[in-house]
């Protein structure tokens, strides 16, 4: 029998060539790190993504695929260290576990608290400890980073350096724990496109894994949110899913393999309790393999043991901290599991996901165009989805406060991203087959563009040179307008509210309202009508607008129907007016007003109003001729109860 041939050692210019690529690359993930943990070196911000693209080019085609990931860290990195991780919202919180475990060697965390700078941490809980509302599971992700960040500033305070103590706080700690962010980021992200690109193709699925990032709100949890548990929810969840299609996909070995989806699976409900409904996604796939013998109960059972294992810091932390292993740090009351938020946490303009990152909606429709081919897959995807907006609907602050975007959905949006890859190759088959369609796309974008500057053209919204902002600004109000007028005509009232819902979102008693008070002199342009003057501010008294005659619109913003009185503060041109107003086209009452300051009420019926946007007019009556360029009255603001 011939003896196979000996591999060839490779020749003297390949040892190079790789030497170079390994070196540029280890040297890049070097100096971006070191930029990331320390703020005063920002040699690595630019160095960093240099040496990882030469490296990365300079390695052999075949190669380039395998070392995509140590390139995309370095770039990464140094992208982080050049936006620096932010100490603020829910951060001290999720950080602070940490320097009480390593330093302290306990969960007792006021004295943290206060050498981070607080003068007095959250309240206590009835054990007599500092409450912490949030999970354990970042801190324990991040250990491994926060322990290289108190080696380095133990050696850079022993060296005399003194710029950082080694007290488990200073800024290098802090930095670790966003350099651990991304670090899960990045490896997320490549796993989700390593597996989109198996069953879409390259471009579709590197596209995908990369817009699950750059088109959602993980940029920003990657990045300046970094010690969150967003960003990490989203890496582990790009994991499981590719742990998950191991077994889906029927691979040699996958049973012996499936104690990875318990794993991951437990460590990212122990970074993100909601993330529990994932549990729709495992549990149909999982069924599916062992009812076709892929699947024995003992590597279900090791999953389960896992998973249970990867929660008990969290039961463990909740135990000392409240006295039970499992509860609601916020409390009982803080989910309303009727989920009276539902549709919000999906379009509205206040976060809502497929408003904030409308791409997303395209993953939708690609996981329903696949379900028919991968039932357990797919409809997992789907049902976890609508479980997870199910329970973010249901939280009493649904729209997360401050945050970038839906961030609630962080561990959703993979999922989403196998979605986009489907739709992604669907469009671009579609175009290969009608090459025309995409420069018929351009024409009707600019057509559209085209008719929206005409129609502020005829409202002779400006009448010279205006900027691209204010041009913009318009656009949007015509389409929020169209869209309104589209619905309405197809749904009544219920449809014009949806897309006032979905493209401005700003009511009465909001947060831009929170008074439920509409100061005409700082209102938009674009919520007013009529014949209103620019803002003024008299000697004395507060700033207004004048109405000419016949008289002016404001919008009336309401996020549902209600018997409401408003208090309009108000004087008349003259020593008398009586002025007429109007809502939605319905006389509802007349306010006397005289040539001083007031604030007449008046009762609005809940019939004549509708959620959404109405129309609040103030109609003076026709005039002589000579008489149209003298205001009739001042408006300064008109405000609810």
């Amino acid at each position: 029998m011939a003896l196979a041939p000996a591999p060839q050692a490779p020749s003297a210019p390949t040892r190079v060539r790789r030497l170079f690529v390994h070196g540029a690359l280890a040297s890049a993930l070097l100096v971006s790190a070191w930029s990331l943990l320390d703020a005063r070196h920002t040699l690595g911000i630019w160095l960093g993504p240099l040496l990882a693209l030469l490296g990365w080019l300079g390695a052999s085609r075949p190669r380039r695929s395998g070392l995509g990931l140590a390139a995309a860290l370095a770039m990464a990195w140094s992208l982080g260290a050049a936006v620096g991780p932010e100490f603020r919202a829910d951060a001290p919180e999720f950080f602070v576990y940490l320097p009480s475990l390593v330093f302290d060697h306990d969960l007792d965390l006021r004295d943290d608290w206060l050498q981070m700078g607080f003068d007095e941490g959250p309240p206590r809980t009835p054990l007599g400890l500092t409450r912490n509302r949030h999970a354990v599971g970042p801190a324990l992700i991040w250990l491994p980073f926060y322990l290289t960040a108190h080696g380095y500033v133990t050696i850079d305070h022993a060296w005399g350096s003194g710029r950082y103590a080694p007290d488990g706080h200073s800024a290098p700690y802090r930095r670790a724990c966003g350099w651990g962010t991304l670090t899960v980021v990045v490896w997320g992200a490549y796993l989700l496109g390593r597996l989109a690109s198996a069953r879409h193709g390259t471009g579709p699925g590197w596209l995908a894994a990369g817009a699950s990032v750059l088109a959602s709100p993980v940029l920003h949890y990657a990045l300046g949110g970094a010690l969150m548990s967003h960003g990490l929810a989203y890496g582990l969840s790009a994991a499981l899913l590719w742990a998950l299609l191991d077994v889906a996909d029927d691979r040699p070995g996958a049973g012996t393999r499936f104690w990875r989806v318990g794993l991951l699976g437990g460590l990212l409900v122990c970074v993100r309790w909601s993330a529990v409904v994932h549990v729709l996604l495992v549990a149909p796939i999982a069924f599916v393999a062992w009812r076709r013998g892929r699947l024995r109960l003992r590597e279900l059972g090791l999953a389960a043991l896992l998973a249970t294992l990867a929660c008990v810091p969290q039961m463990l932390a909740w135990q000392v901290l409240f006295g039970a292993p499992l509860t609601v740090p916020q409390g009982s009351g803080f989910v309303d599991w009727q989920a009276p938020h539902l549709l919000d946490t999906l379009l509205s303009a206040d976060r809502g996901l497929f408003t904030w990152s409308p791409l997303l909606l395209l993953g939708v429709v690609g996981l329903l165009m696949r379900v028919r081919r991968e039932t357990a897959l797919h409809a997992g995807c789907l049902a976890t989805l609508a479980a997870s907006a199910w329970v973010n609907g249901g939280a009493a602050d649904w729209s997360a406060g401050e945050a970038f975007g839906a961030r609630r959905f962080d561990a959703s949006i993979p999922l989403l991203a196998l979605g986009l890859a489907a739709g992604l190759a669907w469009l671009r088959a579609l175009v290969q087959r009608r090459p025309l369609l995409a420069p018929a796309a351009l024409v009707v974008l600019a057509s559209v563009w085209n008719a929206g500057l005409l129609a502020l053209f005829r409202e002779q919204r400006y009448a010279g040179p205006v900027r691209v902002e204010q041009v913009a600004a318009g656009q949007a109000r015509v389409a929020r307008r169209a869209a309104e007028g589209f619905l309405g005509t197809l749904f009544g009232a219920p449809g014009r509210a949806l897309a006032y819902r979905a493209l401005a979102g700003d009511y009465l008693y909001s947060s831009a309202r929170p008074a439920g008070r509409i100061t005409l002199a700082r209102e938009d342009e674009g919520d007013l009508s009529g014949r209103w003057s620019q803002p003024r501010r008299g000697v004395s008294g507060p700033a207004f607008r004048w109405i000419f005659a016949p008289g002016a619109c404001l919008t009336l913003p309401l996020d549902r129907a209600l018997d409401l009185t408003l208090r309009f503060h108000a004087r008349a041109a003259s020593p008398r007016v009586d002025v007429r107003v109007r809502v939605n086209n319905t006389e509802v009452g007349v306010l006397a007003l005289g040539d001083e300051w007031s604030e007449p009420a008046l009762a609005l019926p809940g019939a004549y109003l509708h959620a959404g946007a109405n129309h609040l007019c103030l109609v003076t009556g026709p005039v002589a001729a000579e008489a149209e360029d003298q205001p009739v009255l001042a408006l300064s603001s008109v405000a609810g109860p």
